[in-house]
């Protein structure tokens, strides 16, 4: 129901018609988010809320961010609830000799946000990192267990509808990245760290990814919401896919030019220390400090 009330507010903001009382609605859901917000970051459990495109500094999951935004919407909320200008009825609310007063308040609920969605935070990323380190250590175990010596031979289609065998990509090294799906979030995180990556190390390895059956259309929109530009094949026989999902939904797998598998890595989880080990595990391959 959310997105329609809101699509409803918007209307009667932008027309003018019933606009201090949309306003109204609309800084009492803001609160309300903020609150949110706050209690979400205590948990550990943040996600972003969709409304902004992937690309828009809006769209954050920094809590910080989040909460700025829904205060500057607030204050412009209420100085539609409180203005005359504009408007024959009268305000809704009046602050009339109480602005400072108003104005101290306000500052002093901002600074509280910031001052527990901080601490909140502290909390969220020490659960996550140890949630992260569990998870890690669990596929770990399973990839000792898992003994492949060569990447599997199998028939790939790439973006332009070619067929091609795995163990003709290419004469240099190669990080295919495994994925289980596009709704897994966990997949996402790691297709976009694996661009930061193809942006650092692209003239001397290739960066894949490897996906099931899943549409073209699918694999191109993928690709545009994430800005992502290395190429990505559809593993026709799910030979990859059955093989190396088993250990995580998203898996990357290092191989040498000859096709040898040198390295199976677990999902960073978005944690850096964990991101820079990976980038200094490639550079250690390559015997060639940050690709240059």
């Amino acid at each position: 129901m959310l997105p329609w009330i809101e699509l409803v507010l918007g209307i009667l903001l932008v027309t003018g018609i019933l606009a201090r009382y949309a306003a109204l609605v609309s800084s009492i859901l803001l609160i309300i988010f903020i609150i949110v917000t706050i209690l979400n970051v205590f948990r550990g459990d943040l996600n972003q809320c969709g409304c902004f495109p992937e690309s828009s500094i809006l769209n954050s999951n920094n809590p910080f961010i989040l909460v700025i935004r829904n205060y500057i919407f607030l204050v412009l909320g209420i100085t539609i609830i409180v203005s005359r200008k504009g408007f024959k009825s009268r305000p809704l609310i009046s602050i009339k000799g109480h602005v400072y007063d108003f104005i101290i308040f306000f500052a002093i609920s901002f600074l509280l946000s910031i001052l527990v969605i901080s601490i909140s935070q502290k909390r969220a990323e020490k659960i996550y990192l140890s949630a992260a380190l569990n998870a890690r250590q669990i596929i770990n175990e399973k990839i000792k267990n898992f003994y492949v010596k060569q990447l599997p031979n199998c028939v790939l289609k790439d973006e332009d509808g070619r067929l091609l065998n795995s163990l003709q990509l290419s004469e240099r090294y190669r990080v295919f990245l495994i994925l289980d799906s596009f709704d897994c979030k966990t997949c996402t995180d790691e297709a976009i760290f694996i661009e930061s990556l193809n942006k650092k190390f692209s003239n001397y390895i290739n960066f894949h990814g490897i996906v099931g059956k899943i549409g073209q259309t699918a694999i191109s929109n993928f690709k545009k919401s994430y800005s992502l530009t290395y190429t990505f094949f559809q593993d026709l026989d799910i030979n990859l896919i059955k093989k190396f999902t088993v250990l995580s939904k998203s898996i990357k797998i290092l191989v040498s030019p000859n096709g040898e598998i040198l390295n199976i890595d677990p999902p960073t989880f978005r944690v850096k220390s964990f991101q820079n080990d990976y980038e200094n595990l490639l550079e250690n391959y390559l015997g060639k400090k940050g690709g240059d």
